[in-house]
C-alpha cells in the first residue's frame, strides 16, 4: 500500500510503501527534514494493485536507491550499506536489520 507524503520545508510530495514507514521517522528525501515538518496527506485505495501496474516506478523496487535512501536518512550505517549493495551486486538479498 502507497502512502503520500508531503514535507512543509520543502513542501515536495513523495511516495513511501506504507508498510516500511511504520515505527520509524520518515526523513523527506529531497531536504532531509522530519518530524513535525513531514506527514502523511493520503494513502493508496486498498483495492488497487498499484504494485504490477507502476512495475519500475514503484517505491522499493529498486534495492540499490532503498540502501542509500536508509543510509542517507541515517536508519543504516554506512558499513552495512556497503555490505547490502555488495549483496546485491552478487544477486544475493541484502540483510539490513544486523
Amino acid at each position: 500500500m502507497l502512502e503520500k507524503w508531503q514535507c512543509h520545508h520543502c513542501e515536495k510530495g513523495f511516495l513511501l510503501i506504507e508498510e516500511q514507514a511504520k515505527g520509524i521517522p520518515v526523513h523527506c528525501p529531497f531536504c532531509g527534514e522530519t518530524g513535525k515538518h513531514v506527514e502523511a496527506v493520503t494513502g493508496q485505495n486498498p483495492d488497487e494493485d498499484l504494485e504490477s501496474d507502476m512495475g519500475c516506478l514503484w517505491p522499493g523496487y529498486n534495492d540499490l536507491d532503498k540502501v542509500c535512501y536508509l543510509m542517507s536518512s541515517g536508519q543504516i550505517t554506512q558499513e552495512l550499506a556497503n555490505e547490502s549493495i555488495r549483496a546485491i551486486l552478487c544477486g544475493e538479498k541484502p540483510d539490513m536489520q544486523k
